[in-house]
């Protein structure tokens, strides 16, 4: 009877891996592909050749190996998913892998800042303002009465846009209350995402 090698040579489309049949042996707790085929020898020169992408039967094994999700760069989840169930692996490596999908699949709830969503009154210009968006240029007013007799501002005595500029100032009592409202309500039902 020939002797069983400690090495197991894999020919993956073109490329050579070498796995320790013990370490192979030993990997999950149920029968599955890789576990099964090492019981038969090889068709020739102790190489097993399987058709199948090296990144993704490395990822595989690795995973099996540690007990965690591991994927190796540029593997299709999609792909590692159906070799998995080809292979019949244990199901917690299919259920990692469903749930790795999922979290691709479903869109990522952003990160939001209250102040994004908080809308003042200005108390020089009384237009709106965004606070995270408030700049030394974005007010632009008179500070007094425009006099229709003279056609000028009294402020500055001319008919100029506006003779002032700074920041947006904003005076306790002025939030716009139902835009806030409403901005905390979309935050809470989590219908804000991430763009």
């Amino acid at each position: 009877m020939d002797e069983v090698p400690d090495i197991i040579n894999l020919k993956l489309r073109e490329e050579y891996v070498q796995i320790h049949r013990k370490e192979l042996e030993e990997i999950g707790n149920c029968d599955w592909f890789l576990k099964n085929l090492i019981k038969y020898p090889p068709s020739k020169k102790d190489i097993y050749e399987i058709w199948e992408d090296k990144k993704t039967v490395m990822s595989i094994f690795d995973s099996l190996r540690f007990n965690s999700l591991i994927i190796y760069p540029n593997v299709s989840i999609d792909y590692m998913l159906l070799l998995c169930d080809k292979w019949t692996v244990p199901e917690e490596l299919i259920e990692k892998l469903n749930e790795k999908q999922l979290e691709q699949i479903e869109p990522k709830k952003a990160k939001i800042n209250i102040w994004d969503c908080i809308h003042l009154r200005c108390v020089n210009c009384k237009l709106g303002f965004n606070v995270i968006e408030n700049k030394s240029d974005s007010c632009k007013f008179h500070s007094e009465t425009f006099t229709h007799q003279f056609n000028t501002w009294t402020c500055c005595n001319t008919n100029n846009e506006y003779c002032k500029v700074g920041y947006h100032t904003a005076s306790n009592g002025l939030y716009d209350v139902p835009n806030l409202i409403d901005s905390i309500n979309s935050m809470m039902k989590g219908e804000i995402e991430e763009k």
